[in-house]
């Protein structure tokens, strides 16, 4: 990290997803808050995703149970079967609790935001269609993180900024939508407010 900072510039971080989670755990555990004035997350599961937790995919995680065979230690070696510790990150029984136990010891001086995405199933990728369809839920989502869940909690001093149309893929390259007007409107506000100077 020391090589991608400037020690005489602060950076703003804009993470996406799973990122947000990612570099949240990072700042808890390492020191740059010196050189990072700000984090905004897009679609991040603050508070985890119910989706792993859904019943289908409990069923598919019945195969850990296996875990003492030879032919899944096998596999197991080489290749992080359905994800298991990915999907461990994202539950909302662990992130909910990782935030709450760990949020005072996230850097104060710098300023964190949090964008939610809903979608209607018929304006999704075709892939958050399948989970719209596959993994319904009653809340507000993008087709993988229910809107609620991807803001900050009361508790935190986090700044929320609503949430916006799109599904859950707007991030990759592949999305016909356009990621340079998000960040661009994120910088236009971030300034405003004074937070990138």
């Amino acid at each position: 990290m020391d090589e991608l900072l400037d020690k005489n510039k602060k950076t703003w971080v804009f993470a996406f997803s799973k990122g947000g989670i990612d570099f949240l755990h990072f700042l808890k555990e390492y020191d740059y808050q010196s050189n990072i004035n700000g984090l905004s997350t897009v679609a991040t599961p603050i508070l985890g995703s119910d989706r792993v937790n859904h019943k289908l995919l409990q069923l598919l995680n019945k195969i850990h149970n296996f875990s003492n065979n030879k032919i899944y230690q096998f596999f197991d070696e080489r290749f992080d079967i359905l994800l298991k510790d990915f999907q461990e990150s994202l539950s909302s029984d662990f992130q909910e609790n990782w935030f709450k136990e760990n949020f005072s010891f996230l850097p104060r001086n710098m300023f964190y935001t949090a964008l939610a995405l809903e979608s209607s199933w018929y304006d999704s990728h075709v892939w958050m269609i399948l989970t719209k369809l596959f993994f319904q839920s009653e809340s507000i989502n993008d087709g993988i993180v229910d809107a609620e869940r991807a803001l900050f909690p009361d508790y935190f001093q986090g700044m929320n900024l609503g949430i916006l149309k799109g599904h859950h893929l707007i991030g990759t390259r592949s999305s016909d939508y356009v990621q340079e007007a998000l960040i661009e409107a994120h910088i236009v506000f971030l300034n405003y407010m004074g937070f990138l100077r």
